[in-house]
């Protein structure tokens, strides 16, 4: 019952922000002379109701999927990784380097060895945070935020130089074919790449539910170094957190290289950027999961249904950001607790429903 409870209690907290994010950016909507009632039909049915709209909502939400996780691994260990953003940087520029410069491997193995390729220089560069918060007690969140810069600027620096493409802007050349992952439709972003960030959250499950790491996150997660008294060595469980949250990162950046770009091209994420999104995803799902898939469709929608807006509706795609922002905002306040009048009522509810009370007792008519 108590899980049940916990549940309902973190579907409402994230129902609530939702809507007030939605009401701010009705509010904004409404300036430009828009009604947002239409406006928010118009981005559901494109982002959800046609074949086209929904894989491509489904190829938005591909990386922020792989973002979240890696977010969420370290935010449930206690640690404020704030470095996806490089780590997939790295990922995905060394997947492109290995894109274009093996030729002549047949396409599944090609396609193989640039996403470990991205994998690895993910947890390769996730490696330095780690050390220095193991090793030397540094802060993660300010040396991660500062290696997102390194490896932004350092990964610009090689598209204007060494691996200039001649595209008049920041890129690469184009990687061969046999490395391009495969799209189901031309005219939508949806790759394989979809599954395999759904392999990776049933990789993410697993280690969650049937591993000892599982157990050891959740203690590190509410007192990480009283966790090490009791003969956990934290400094080791740092680094292979990070790691993991680097892998996953370096195969989001390879996947949107090799699905979607084509090539590495300096600035893909956008701004904010996906890592951002990861964060926020994460946030919004509880660090769950599962949780991560929806939470990821839900801002893949946002993405896909801004560029639709923007199109058809005359809407500036600026609203989508600020729609984004207020969640941050909002995701700050845990609007019910557990230990909260509303808590209580869903307890009783679930007592009425089930029959039964918090100790297991079945409860009299």
């Amino acid at each position: 019952m108590e899980r049940l409870k916990s549940i309902i209690i973190g579907a409402v907290n994230i129902l609530i922000p939702t809507i007030f994010a939605l009401a701010v950016g009705a509010v904004f909507i409404t300036f430009t002379g828009k009604n947002p009632f239409e406006v928010y039909v118009f981005l559901i049915q494109k982002a959800f109701f046609s074949q086209t709209g929904f894989l491509n909502t489904l190829a938005s939400a591909t990386p922020i999927i792989m973002t979240g996780l890696g977010i969420a691994i370290c935010f449930k260990a206690g640690m404020y990784n704030m470095g996806i953003e490089g780590q997939m940087y790295m990922g995905a520029f060394f997947a492109a380097y290995l894109g274009f410069t093996l030729k002549g491997l047949p396409a599944l193995l090609h396609i193989i060895i640039c996403i470990l390729g991205g994998m690895l220089m993910g947890m390769l560069y996730s490696l330095i945070p780690s050390i220095l918060k193991a090793k030397f007690h540094v802060d993660e969140m300010v040396s991660t935020m500062m290696l997102n810069y390194a490896a932004q600027i350092f990964t610009k620096f090689l598209t204007n130089g060494p691996f200039y493409g001649n595209t008049g802007f920041p890129a690469t050349v184009f990687v061969e074919d046999s490395a391009r992952l495969p799209r189901f439709n031309p005219r939508v972003a949806f790759t394989p790449a979809f599954f395999i960030a759904l392999f990776c959250v049933a990789v993410f499950m697993v280690i969650y539910k049937k591993m000892k790491l599982g157990y050891e996150i959740e203690a590190m997660g509410k007192q990480l170094y009283f966790s090490d008294s009791v003969g956990m060595r934290v400094d080791q469980k740092i680094i292979i957190i990070f790691l993991i949250a680097g892998a996953v990162s370096g195969i989001a950046g390879a996947t949107e290289i090799l699905g979607v770009h084509g090539r590495f091209i300096s600035g893909f994420s956008a701004n904010p950027g996906l890592g951002w999104d990861g964060m926020l995803v994460a946030l919004l799902a509880s660090n769950n999961p599962i949780g991560i898939i929806f939470a990821a469709i839900l801002f893949g929608a946002l993405k896909y249904g801004g560029t639709t807006l923007q199109t058809f509706m005359g809407v500036s795609n600026d609203t989508i950001g600020i729609i984004q922002s207020s969640l941050i905002l909002f995701l700050s306040v845990r609007f019910i607790k557990n230990d909260s009048r509303f808590a209580y009522k869903i307890e009783s509810m679930i007592e009425k429903i089930t029959g039964k009370s918090r100790k297991g007792e079945t409860v009299n008519e």
